[in-house]
C-alpha cells in the first residue's frame, strides 16, 4: 500500500516543523518554499519561546490597536486599503475585544504554549537546537504600564504560568544591565529563546534526514483540483502529486485556500524587533 503524499507550502518555522514531524512518523512529505528557508517571519522574529501570553484582541484595546494597525512605525502595522476582506477582518477583531473571548483564547494559547515548551526541550536533544530556557523579563518604565503588566501576569497565573513581580531596584538586582530607572518588571520563569533561522534550517535538515524532500526557490502558482478534490500542487517547473496539503505560508495562505473553496481570515501585518550585540563577558 503506497503512502500518502503530503505537500507543505511554506518554509518558515510552522512549515519546517510540520515537515519534520510528518517525516519522522514515516509520512511522504515535500516542503515547498518560494524563496529561501526562514526568509519571512521566521527571519524577522526575535526567537522568544513564550508559552504563556495573551491574544492581541483585548477589552478596551480596540482603538489603541487600530491606531497601531495603521501607523507605519507601530509594533503592528497593516497597510490601509479599500478591501472587503480587511473590513471583515477588522469587524471580527472588534467583536473579539471582550472579556469572555480574552479568557477563552488565553486558555487555548497557554495550552498550546505549554505543549510547545516540552517539544522545544526535546528538539534541543533531537536536532541539536541551541535553546535556552532562562526566563523572560518584561520591563515597564511607567507605573501605568507596570499595572497593566501585573494584570496580564495575574491572568496567566490562572492558566498555570508562574511569574514574579519586581519593583524598582529589584529589577536591577536581577539584571544589572538595566541602568535606566524603571517602575517595575514581570519575570516569567518558564520562557526561553533560540535563533529562529537556525531552528528552521535544523528542522528542515532533520526532515530531509527522515526522508522529506525540501525545495527552495519554488513558488506555488496553482492547485490542480479534479472533481472537487486536490490532486496536485503546481509550481513554475512541475506538478507535485498531493493527497494532503498543509498551508503554512502566512499571509499568502488565503489565496491558495480560496482555490479550495475556503476562506481564511488572515491579513498581512508588519512588526519589528531590535537586535543588540551581546557584550563581552
Amino acid at each position: 500500500m503506497s503512502r500518502l503524499q503530503t505537500v507543505v507550502i511554506g518554509g518558515g518555522v510552522v512549515g519546517a516543523a510540520t515537515a519534520y514531524y510528518l517525516a519522522k512518523q514515516g509520512q511522504q512529505v515535500t516542503l515547498l518554499e518560494q524563496g529561501e528557508l526562514a526568509s519571512g517571519c521566521s527571519h524577522g522574529n526575535a526567537g522568544q519561546v513564550t508559552p504563556g501570553h495573551l491574544p492581541l484582541p483585548q477589552p478596551g484595546t480596540m482603538w489603541r490597536n487600530l491606531r497601531w494597525l495603521f501607523k507605519p512605525t507601530s509594533p503592528l502595522y497593516v497597510a490601509p486599503r479599500l478591501d472587503l476582506n480587511l473590513i471583515q477582518w477588522l469587524w471580527q477583531f472588534n467583536q473579539a475585544c471582550n472579556e469572555p473571548h480574552l479568557r477563552k483564547a488565553t486558555k487555548v494559547l497557554c495550552e498550546l504554549g505549554e505543549a510547545s515548551a516540552v517539544l522545544f526541550d526535546q528538539l534541543a536533544n533531537d536536532i541539536g537546537l541551541r535553546y535556552q530556557n532562562k526566563g523572560r523579563l518584561e520591563i515597564c518604565r511607567s507605573e501605568k504600564t507596570f499595572s497593566a503588566a501585573c494584570e496580564e501576569a495575574d491572568l496567566l497565573q490562572e492558566c498555570g504560568f508562574e511569574s514574579q513581580r519586581l519593583c524598582g531596584n529589584q529589577v536591577q538586582q536581577l539584571e544589572p544591565a538595566i541602568q535606566t530607572d524603571v517602575a517595575g518588571a514581570i519575570y516569567y520563569l518558564n520562557s526561553g529563546y533560540c535563533n529562529p533561522q537556525e531552528l528552521v534550517k535544523q528542522l528542515a535538515t532533520a526532515a530531509q534526514a527522515c526522508g522529506a524532500v525540501v525545495k527552495q526557490n519554488t513558488p506555488v502558482t496553482d492547485l490542480r483540483i479534479e472533481r472537487g478534490h486536490l490532486v496536485a500542487v503546481v509550481t513554475a517547473h512541475e506538478e507535485i502529486k498531493a493527497d494532503a496539503l498543509v498551508l503554512a505560508c502566512g499571509s499568502w495562505a488565503p489565496q491558495l485556500a480560496h482555490r479550495l473553496g475556503m476562506r481564511l481570515p488572515v491579513q498581512p501585518g508588519k512588526g519589528y524587533h531590535l537586535d543588540i550585540e551581546r557584550p563581552p563577558a
